[in-house]
């Protein structure tokens, strides 16, 4: 089996489509980072964001606060639990760490597994380049590299957010070898389009053949956000709510997986299976 971190240096020094200064510099570098000894304990988590907060900090918070989402692709409906959320990966003394968005639970094919979620967000009309998409796998990829590497360390660190006993273990993380890349329908947008999308089936296909890691690509209605009512604070809990759209998108191709959450009645009508 290939070594994550030299497949990801060398597919993006490799294809002309990856020669950004984020792909460059940013993934490049992320591959290198290493842990130091430093306790690194996370706190408690605090939901609310700022009133002016409408983008991808606000679309993760809002999800984690919804507990009934459920999960659509190969046929069949599951339901998916957040355990926890933007967690360090990275021991350092350093207040900016690389960090995982959430981590969730669900089964996949009958199985049971446990794994790391790369959250992305656009708003309509600011869709991302078409390698945008690429770029989340690569990131979703290092971030699991990293764990798979560190597991014990994050355990024994205790890297999980009280109460505890944590909601999870890193090692299932590690083992389930899947990771999953969601996003909004705005963010696929471009990755639909030729040759972005035989790109991405290439990328993902040699993940799956070289690494045995499947990757998971899921969509979400394009939703906004709005402060819950009564509430009037400079800081507020986000909630879901869909777009005014007439038809929820859909694509025949990507993502594979759809991500619903349910808050009343007439939301699951957004529901669709890939």
């Amino acid at each position: 089996m290939a070594n994550i971190f030299d497949f990801c240096t060398e597919r993006i020094e490799q294809n002309r489509a990856y020669r950004g200064k984020r792909f460059r510099e940013g993934l490049v570098k992320l591959a290198k980072m290493k842990s130091v000894d430093y306790q690194t304990r996370p706190g408690h988590f605090s939901g609310k964001v700022s009133d002016k907060n409408t983008n991808e900090t606000a679309f993760q918070r809002a999800l984690y606060s919804h507990s009934k989402i459920i999960l659509f692709g190969d046929g069949h409906e599951t339901p998916l639990t957040w355990r926890d959320i933007e967690l360090p990966i990275i021991l350092s003394k350093k207040s900016r760490r690389p960090c995982v968005d959430l981590i969730g639970q669900t089964s996949i094919n009958g199985t049971f597994c446990t794994f790391l979620c790369e959250l992305k967000y656009a708003k309509p009309g600011t869709a991302p380049p078409g390698n945008a998409v690429d770029y989340a796998v690569f990131e979703a990829l290092l971030y699991y590299a990293i764990v798979n590497r560190d597991h014990a360390l994050l355990h024994e660190q205790n890297v999980y957010r009280p109460p505890r006993p944590p909601k999870f273990s890193w090692k299932a993380v590690s083992d389930s070898r899947v990771i999953l890349v969601l996003a909004n329908d705005n963010f696929w947008i471009p990755a639909q389009q030729y040759p972005n999308l035989e790109r991405l089936r290439k990328l993902v296909k040699e993940v799956r053949q070289s690494l045995g890691i499947r990757v998971l690509l899921c969509s979400t209605p394009n939703y906004t956000f709005c402060r819950p009512k009564g509430v009037i604070a400079e800081r507020y809990g986000p909630e879901l709510v869909p777009c005014a759209e007439e038809v929820s998108a859909s694509f025949k191709i990507l993502p594979t997986y759809r991500l619903v959450a349910f808050f009343d009645s007439n939301l699951s009508g957004l529901a669709i299976t890939m």
